[in-house]
């Protein structure tokens, strides 16, 4: 008659088979405690902010990243393949060594007037220093620097600017305008947004009445175009009310020479 397998763990092992359970969960949860709990240390912006309520635009600069506060702790936690996708979107820290929230705790005390040499370090900087994230994170904790613009003409009739930091006392150039306005005449300038220089209507003096509309982003360092406005006008009046650009009046090309319409712009719609 052949022994039980009970009777073969019993003889084996000189323990019951119930105890000889117990004894094998014990060694694992021993195992386990040792090796520590897996923690997914995915990199979260929301240390940086201390509740300022800045953190909701993390998720578009930082594609993959939380918005929480603790890092995520599993005592189950499965290491799992992770997939093609998933592995593209891991990027370096900002700063090697550190994580991220320490590093932009770092990159928000540069002042804006050096921002320039800062894209140059990397693409990631440069998206960075390009996105809504860090210009809201610095305005909440009053570091955003006021600029001055000045648009000029020189004596052969180009069309120039420079900013004014008042906080550091220093002019920086402001890139070539765009062709179009490189020698138009009666035109209309506005900041919105805080840092964006806008340039709209005006005459070309070969072409005549414009509608075409562009700004300047002081968190790029360049001139990008927005939607033209509905009618050609220059030598109009304009105004800006809560971040909205008003155009009203002016002249245009053709038979009637005076306008009496009005239009409005709004950055965020971007219409």
């Amino acid at each position: 008659m052949a022994p039980h397998p009970e009777s073969e763990a019993e003889a084996r092992h000189g323990l019951p088979c119930k105890d000889k359970r117990l004894e094998v969960r014990r060694q694992k949860t021993t195992l386990s405690s040792r090796q520590g709990l897996k923690v997914d240390s995915v990199s979260c912006y929301c240390k940086v902010d201390s509740g300022l309520k800045t953190v909701v635009g993390a998720r578009k600069f930082v594609p993959g990243s939380k918005l929480c506060i603790q890092p995520d702790i599993s005592p189950h936690a499965r290491k799992r393949k992770s997939s093609r996708g998933e592995r593209t979107r891991v990027q370096p820290p900002l700063l090697p060594g550190f994580p991220d929230y320490l590093a932009i705790a770092c990159l928000i005390r540069v002042p804006r007037v050096e921002h320039n040499k800062l894209r140059l370090v990397c693409k990631r900087w440069y998206k960075l220093l390009a996105g809504n994230f860090l210009y809201s994170l610095r305005k909440s904790l009053g570091m955003a620097e006021e600029w001055v613009y000045v648009i000029k003409r020189d004596r052969d009739g180009r069309i120039s600017g420079h900013a004014f930091d008042l906080t550091y006392r220093m002019w920086q150039p402001l890139p070539p305008v765009p062709v179009e306005y490189s020698s138009a005449l009666g035109f209309g300038s506005a900041v919105l947004s805080g840092c964006h220089l806008y340039l709209f209507g005006g005459k070309d003096p070969l072409k005549g009445s414009m509608r075409c509309v562009i700004f300047y982003s002081a968190r790029t360092n360049k001139w990008h175009r927005a939607p033209g406005m509905i009618r050609k006008r220059h030598f109009f009046g304009s105004c800006v009310i809560n971040n909205c650009l008003y155009v009203d009046g002016g002249e245009c090309e053709g038979i009637q020479r005076t306008l009496s319409s009005a239009e409005v712009y709004g950055p965020l719609r971007n219409c």
